[in-house]
């Protein structure tokens, strides 16, 4: 760990605590559409009714619970520890892992091809045509919409960056990312909740070099990182708990290839064999145009939507966040 991650971490895990223990529950909606629809296959009913998550805090140990499979984490210790219930609630195998051992293996994950610095990471074949080059619009609002989850009250902010090529409208290629925030009132179980999320961060930004690996993924697209900053900086001015984050990715085809393909196949100069004195030529035609004027009325493909909203909130000591006997033998 470099000197500026462990100062950070030594000064957050000094710092002042929440008074209560926190715990929070949350539904992760994920949903697919195109060529990823098959995911949504494998995930059965959790693609269509969304994934439960209970997560507990208290003070520098965080316990993560999703259907009967726990994880706890321990700042203090550096260990890890995961482990699944029975349907009565005993704790089968425990497996325990330092934070030295969790570095080994992000390492080891590392090394696989097309991943992180492994050896074909960032690879590109020497006639890969450059990537094209996108303007970026930028919006940020408040709607006078308000919405209520878990007995809390919040405001709907809306964020969206639109991706289109330079002198063209999206309409003529490009993708749209959506971003909806509701934010109710600060509390403080959701504070505490960030500042535990910080600490982690602290040790995880060097175990997993995400710092230097998301330079390179935003070095390779400067408009990607226009929008990640100003995501993140709208996200930070939004002081409250945050009650329900919407993602939407769309995206929409390039026309102009087809539509020279159309004017090249229209200008060849060549007759088309047809029958019945040219009947099927002109049905084809108007087949195909009545095919392009549904896809040009298609607009936006919708890609990736994912959603999390918080279905409860309290200071309640939750038991996931005391370790199993098993978890010591």
């Amino acid at each position: 760990m470099n000197i500026m991650n462990r100062t950070l971490l030594i000064l957050l895990l000094a710092g002042p605590l929440a008074v209560a223990d926190t715990t929070i529950d949350q539904l992760l909606k994920t949903r697919f559409s195109g060529a990823g629809k098959f995911i949504n296959v494998f995930a059965g009913k959790v693609a269509k009714e969304g994934l439960a998550t209970r997560t507990a805090i208290s003070g520098e140990r965080r316990a993560t619970m999703t259907g009967r499979n726990i994880e706890v984490i321990d700042l203090g210790e550096q260990m890890i520890w995961r482990y699944a219930v029975s349907r009565k609630g005993k704790a089968k195998k425990c497996e325990a892992t330092t934070f030295d051992e969790f570095r080994e293996q992000m390492a080891a994950l590392e090394q696989l091809p097309f991943f992180g610095d492994g050896p074909h990471a960032g690879e590109m074949p020497d006639d890969a045509e450059q990537a094209p080059e996108f303007e970026i619009t930028l919006s940020f609002t408040q709607t006078d919409e308000q919405e209520t989850h878990a007995g809390m009250t919040g405001d709907v902010f809306f964020f969206t960056a639109t991706a289109h090529r330079p002198g063209l409208s999206v309409d003529e290629g490009g993708g749209i990312l959506e971003t909806t925030f509701v934010v109710g009132p600060k509390t403080d179980g959701w504070t505490e909740v960030q500042d535990w999320h910080m600490k982690w961060a602290a040790v995880i930004g060097d175990m997993f070099g995400i710092g230097e690996s998301l330079n390179k993924v935003l070095a390779s697209s400067p408009a990607l990182q226009e929008v990640m900053a100003e995501l993140q900086l709208k996200e930070s001015e939004l002081d409250g708990t945050f009650l329900r984050i919407s993602t939407r990715l769309s995206t929409v085809a390039d026309s102009r290839p087809q539509q020279q393909a159309q004017a090249d196949d229209s200008n060849d100069g060549e007759e088309i064999p047809t029958t019945l004195g040219g009947l099927g030529a002109r049905l084809g035609g108007a087949f195909m145009s009545k095919q392009r004027k549904e896809s040009e009325s298609k607009g936006p493909q919708e890609i990736f939507t994912s959603e999390i909203v918080i279905t409860g909130l309290s200071d309640a000591t939750d038991p996931i966040l005391t370790l199993p006997d098993k978890c010591f033998k």
